[in-house]
């Protein structure tokens, strides 16, 4: 989902987790076990297109169906979307409950190679959801995410990258890991590399590059890269750029 669990502040402008599109892997077994899993990533995924269009009562009650037929990264949106009282009154209570039971079943599909599944549950363990705080073994996580063509594990891993938690600082390998998600389709890893050419952090300065990588984040959603885009236009015009 559009999650953004963690925000690093650098100059004003913010290097942003997650991300609103993702690439899953489907069972091809058709056990009816296997099948329940199917239709519980279905509605995930009908639950993510909700968020990305505004839409977060229709979301929640398709997250809602995804966590009841045992869907770990519905049941973490719901928590995430509780815990920041995303279209309905913060909870956290609620979201403890919804974190608790997607732990277990985001490792078990994690395992079975479901991306989203592995860097929702790098989120659980970077943030201390009802763990312990285990940044290296989010690392793990986001890395695992990241191979399996999860958008948001490969933006994930970058952030960690740009800002050196738990791994030395790295800035072209975040800007890697940044392009690779945005190439998926997040928009949070294309605004994060066009934070990168703005501020010239571990890259050449290159206004132009920030704005397209802007603008391409905009395109694929995200309000803030919109207003990035915007704010950068009117900077290079007063440069006369």
């Amino acid at each position: 989902m559009g999650k953004k669990l963690l925000a690093v502040g650098i100059g004003g402008l913010f290097f942003l987790t997650g991300c609103s599109n993702f690439w899953t892997h489907f069972s091809s077994h058709t056990s009816q076990n296997s099948q329940v899993l199917l239709q519980g990533k279905m509605w995930r995924m009908k639950g993510m297109e909700e968020e990305k269009r505004g839409n977060l009562s229709q979301a929640i009650e398709d997250y809602k169906k995804g966590c009841q037929l045992d869907d770990g990264p519905s049941c973490f949106s719901l928590g995430v979307i509780f815990a920041l009282g995303k279209g309905v009154s913060r909870d956290m209570e609620e979201a403890k409950e919804y974190f608790k039971k997607s732990r277990p079943l985001t490792e078990e599909q994690c395992k079975k190679g479901d991306g989203r599944a592995c860097t929702d549950l790098g989120l659980i363990y970077q943030q201390g959801l009802g763990i312990d705080r285990d940044l290296g073994k989010a690392k793990e996580l986001f890395s695992r995410g990241c191979q399996l063509q999860d958008s948001a594990g490969c933006v994930d891993l970058g952030v960690l990258c740009i800002i050196g938690l738990e791994i030395p600082k790295n800035p072209e390998k975040a800007k890697e890991l940044f392009s690779r998600g945005c190439q998926l389709g997040s928009s949070a890893g294309c605004g994060n590399l066009g934070i990168m050419y703005f501020k010239g952090d571990g890259v050449e300065k290159n206004f132009q590059k920030a704005l397209d990588y802007f603008q391409k984040g905009c395109k694929l959603g995200s309000p803030i890269n919109c207003e990035r885009a915007e704010y950068l236009k009117k900077h290079m015009v007063a440069r006369g750029e």
